[in-house]
């Protein structure tokens, strides 16, 4: 029997209820309140808190994203959010549906300081994102008790795949074409708020016909979430300097890697001479103002860990801090990778991954500090100068592009 789902769109959905009763849960049924947990904004979906979760091996889950912003907030243990947090919402709702099917549509406008890189640019950085993405799926579900390998299989199986947006008929019926013999649409998409300030889903009537596909399901987004971030506050922290706030949400989002800080420095950079008309720092610049802040977030991590480790010892752990250990302990190596290997001179050379060094012990607790008691109101009125004093040593990051003088 057909359970109805408020945000349908039409057509007959094919499913394969689970019928296993009295037995052990399936991967869909452990997984699916971890993902409401994590994703609070997707508890609205009634059609997916069904005894029965609907399993759709036909279906591909889509989202048609402008990315703007590109910029994340929070890890995934909080809710990922931002563009980085719908590929990570993507890929979670495909594994609870059981399709391997993933399509995204990007903007190929460039045209003002919400599209500031080109399409090219904007692909590459968004396929950059789907592999740390993944490997925050690993951390989180791992430290929930799934196991590693079974985690790892069904995300190596998805298949993803990116679509220039022209227009979004045009768009979804490339993506039939592109996934023949997928029956089933699934659209991730966020609510809109109407004039008396009620929540719509803006395409609930748009797909009365459907190139490819027999009809379309919606998953969508609560905007009342601590984890969502909009492209106007994401202007806001670039314009302001809150290099210390985006740097936090590069690390906690594990978007660690050379290349990616990289082009999140290139992104300020077109930002800045989209909004400002200039820019303080070159491409390369950013990038390491962003790398020195995401340093300092390591170490707060560290010492946040090493806290609840010795809070455990105790046994004085409530059942958040447990949950929160397990997470902190499942990133605990990249953490500190990350630590030692960009900023070794921080950290008084490295430290092993069994104990940290006196120095990065020093180091660690004072990055912490200078954090809290760093304020917004201080971070807007940070000079060019006081950025220069800085005596953070790092492994810089080399930018790929010319170099430009800094206006």
């Amino acid at each position: 029997m057909e359970r109805s789902n408020p945000a349908a769109g039409g057509g007959e959905r094919e499913e394969q209820p689970n019928t296993k009763r009295g037995k052990s849960q399936t991967f869909a049924e452990r997984l699916r309140p971890v993902l409401f947990e994590v994703q609070p904004e997707l508890s609205i979906n009634d059609w997916l808190q069904h005894e029965d979760i609907p399993q759709m091996p036909n279906a591909v889950v889509f989202a048609n994203g402008r990315f703007q912003g590109l910029f994340p907030k929070t890890d995934a243990e909080h809710g990922i959010g931002g563009h980085p947090g719908l590929i990570f919402r993507l890929m979670m709702v495909a594994l609870l549906l059981g399709t391997n099917n993933i399509a995204i549509s990007y903007s190929i406008k460039q045209d003002d300081e919400k599209n500031p890189l080109d399409p090219s640019s904007k692909e590459g950085m968004i396929r950059s994102l789907i592999e740390p993405m993944k490997e925050e799926i690993v951390a989180l579900l791992t430290s929930r008790g799934f196991g590693e390998t079974e985690v790892r299989e069904k995300l190596n199986a998805l298949n993803i795949k990116l679509f220039p947006l022209t227009n979004l008929f045009s768009t979804v019926a490339a993506v039939g074409k592109s996934f023949p013999g997928q029956k089933r649409l699934v659209m991730v998409t966020g609510l809109e708020k109407d004039k008396q300030g009620k929540d719509y889903n803006k395409y609930a009537t748009t797909f009365k016909t459907l190139s490819g596909f027999t009809g379309v399901d919606f998953v969508l987004n609560s905007r009342q979430s601590s984890s969502t971030i909009s492209g106007t506050e994401i202007r806001e922290a670039v314009l302001n300097n809150y290099y210390d706030e985006l740097g936090r949400y590069l690390l906690e989002a594990n978007l660690t890697d050379e290349n990616i800080i990289r082009n999140y420095g290139n992104l300020i950079y077109a930002m800045k001479m989209k909004i400002e008309g200039q820019a303080s720092q070159t491409e390369e610049g950013y990038a390491n103002t962003l790398l020195d802040n995401m340093i300092l977030a390591a170490f707060e991590k560290l010492d946040r860990l090493k806290e609840l480790e010795l809070k455990a010892q105790e046994g004085s752990l409530n059942e958040d801090e447990q949950q929160e250990l397990a997470y902190l302990q499942s990133k605990e190596v990249r953490l500190r990778e990350f630590a030692v290997l960009k900023g070794d001179s921080a950290a008084g050379g490295g430290s092993s991954a069994g104990g940290r060094s006196a120095e990065y012990e020093e180091r660690g607790e004072e990055g912490g500090k200078k954090r809290k008691q760093k304020t917004r109101k201080q971070k807007s009125k940070r000079s060019k100068k006081s950025r220069k004093g800085r005596k953070i040593k790092t492994r810089k990051i080399k930018s790929t592009h010319t170099k430009r003088k800094n206006r």
